[in-house]
């Protein structure tokens, strides 16, 4: 069997039996800086923000569900004021909660933090929004359709058909500009 997978693969033979073939590959990864551990008494750098993040209120990525988003528990997040800067954002607009549901996954899986820009309210097509759609908190993907109509479409639009809704039925809370996720 070993044979036939080198020939296919065209190896020289008796590869597959060799050091050769368990050495890893050396990485070509860059290190761009180091993660700093932070906490509530850390104090800001001249570069970093604290924003917002409520963490009691969750974005559904799933068919929504009814909340109050001014509602805040006092946590924060920190963020650098040069890199939101250099994408056109001003700290103080800048939000955090996290989703909630499959709707979005995987690329937004159920609990991921996302970075909501409450300044962006403006629908660039295909873009990641977080609106309030009839009383529901959501996180979607908006595309402007004629008629003062958006369609609302999740990455998991097997399980989630495309909707369309008037504009004027959707309160555009921010676009989505930044999400992390921990598995």
């Amino acid at each position: 069997a070993a044979a036939h997978i080198e020939d296919v693969l065209s190896l020289p033979r008796g590869w597959l039996d060799s050091k050769e073939s368990i050495r890893q590959p050396e990485s070509d990864a860059i290190p761009l800086g180091k993660i700093e551990e932070w906490d509530s008494k850390t104090l800001l750098s001249a570069d970093d923000c604290e924003v917002p993040f409520y963490k009691d209120i969750h974005l559904s990525a799933g068919n929504g569900f009814s909340d109050d988003i001014d509602d805040y528990n006092g946590y924060k997040l920190r963020f650098s004021k040069s890199t939101l800067r250099r994408h056109g954002i001003n700290h103080a607009d800048v939000v955090c909660v996290c989703a909630d549901g499959d709707s979005m996954g995987p690329v937004l899986p159920d609990g991921a933090t996302l970075g909501i820009n409450t300044a962006d309210k403006v629908i660039k097509d295909g873009k990641i929004y977080a609106v309030n759609h009839g009383g529901l908190l959501r996180t979607k993907i908006l595309q402007k359709l004629p008629n003062n109509k958006i369609r609302i479409k999740s990455y998991n639009s097997e399980a989630y058909p495309d909707e369309e809704a008037d504009a004027d039925e959707m309160n555009i809370i921010g676009r989505v500009f930044w999400w992390s996720v921990l598995d």
